[in-house]
């Protein structure tokens, strides 16, 4: 899979963030909370939950931060809109 989406264009850190990679699970984990999705709002669940003491293992499939998140502005609100 593409780093970003057909079409789509490129947030300014697709390019020049440097993205760490981990290694692919293997065998048994032992977790507290398992995070699906290294979109931002799966990294702030992560590592919300990692400050409160909780062992976290977090799940992505091709890219942290490259999909939807990779297309955004990278903000997480609960207002949707103003009224």
């Amino acid at each position: 899979m593409s780093e970003h989406r057909t079409g789509a264009r490129r947030s300014i850190w697709q390019g020049d963030a440097p993205i760490p990679e981990g290694p692919p699970l293997e065998g048994d984990v032992e977790t507290d909370v398992c995070v699906i999705g290294g979109g931002l709002t799966g990294l702030t669940a992560a590592l919300s939950i990692a400050r409160e003491g909780r062992r976290v293992v977090l799940l992505e499939r091709h890219r942290i931060g490259g999909g939807v998140t990779g297309s955004t502005t990278a903000h997480i609100t609960s207002l949707v809109d103003g009224d």
